[in-house]
């Protein structure tokens, strides 16, 4: 084991082994994709668990996509809520799963139910690529000079009611 450790990704792909267990993007595919996805690699989730804490993943993508379900489940890492389990879908973005907005509202709402101690984390959908903006928001947030400028506007605004729910 090493005291001091960093794990990146390149993808969102990458994101929760890097994130969650601190597996880092060295492989030539996505550890998601590679011949090790069905290991069970400790992750912060399952040494909380450990000490008593509750742990979840949120995703407001389609349960299966990019095996985020999969590795929540075989890391440990708690209980996995994606599209499946969101109650609202007329919240769809037509592409990916539900706009960030009402998806980190909902994330705030289930946070208020969670007993102490817990941890949980979420992935959110609008940053990626096609870069769905609710259409009440393309003339109110800025555009940018890139694609993605337009989103991420939508992402910072939904993160920003996210916190003030939260808080």
């Amino acid at each position: 084991t090493f005291k001091n450790s960093y794990a990146n990704g390149t993808t969102s792909m990458d994101a929760p082994p890097a994130i969650l267990a601190g597996i880092p993007s060295l492989l030539e595919d996505s550890y998601m994709v590679s011949q090790f996805n069905i290991n069970s690699p400790q992750s912060i989730g399952s040494l909380l668990s450990k000490e008593g804490y509750n742990s979840s993943f949120y995703h407001g993508g389609k349960n299966g996509t990019m095996s985020f379900d999969n590795f929540i489940s075989l890391s440990g890492s708690g209980s996995y809520y994606g599209l499946n389990e969101y109650p609202k879908k007329n919240d769809y973005d037509g592409k990916w799963g539900i706009f960030d907005e009402p998806y980190l509202q909902y994330y705030a709402n289930e946070l208020s139910k969670k007993k102490t101690p817990f941890i949980s984390t979420v992935f959110t959908l609008s940053s990626h690529h096609p870069y769905t903006v609710p259409e009440k928001y393309h003339s109110t947030l800025p555009h940018g000079s890139l694609p993605i400028h337009h989103s991420i506007a939508y992402t910072d605004y939904s993160l920003r009611l996210f916190f003030q729910k939260a808080t």
